[in-house]
């Protein structure tokens, strides 16, 4: 895949998508796992995120609330362990001014994170270990 130039290999990339059962994480995590990623879905709501999981058979389903610090430290935690680390989170959920919990408890795991840059271009801010 080539995001702005840039070429992004996804084939077994290890990615949680947080927020996977709404309309954008359910959009957003079709394109890595259509590419070859592991992804690991994320939600609130457990009939939705079994609903969302059958698109996805093998597909870890955790359970998550953005606003509950223990609750995105668990679900960090348990895709981590099923999917053998994370490479990515993406965080579709929540308020976007309370992301920081989710992001440390990833950064912790190894995970790595990115971010759009001014023209689009993916940035990295921090590599996985």
């Amino acid at each position: 895949m080539s995001v702005s130039g840039v070429n992004v290999e996804l084939i077994d990339a290890r990615a949680l998508v947080a927020g996977a059962t709404g309309a954008l994480g359910g959009a957003i995590i079709a394109e890595p796992a259509g590419r070859g990623a592991r992804v690991a879905l994320a939600g609130r709501d457990p009939s939705r995120l079994a609903h969302a999981a059958r698109a996805y058979p093998g597909a870890p389903a955790v359970r998550f609330d953005a606003y509950a610090p223990e609750s995105c430290a668990r679900a960090v935690r348990d895709a981590s362990a099923a999917l053998g680390g994370l490479d990515a989170l993406v965080i579709a959920s929540g308020d976007p001014r309370r992301p920081a919990t989710v992001v440390a408890d990833a950064v912790e795991t190894g995970a790595e994170l990115v971010r759009s840059g001014p023209d689009g271009t993916p940035v990295v801010e921090r590599r996985a270990r």
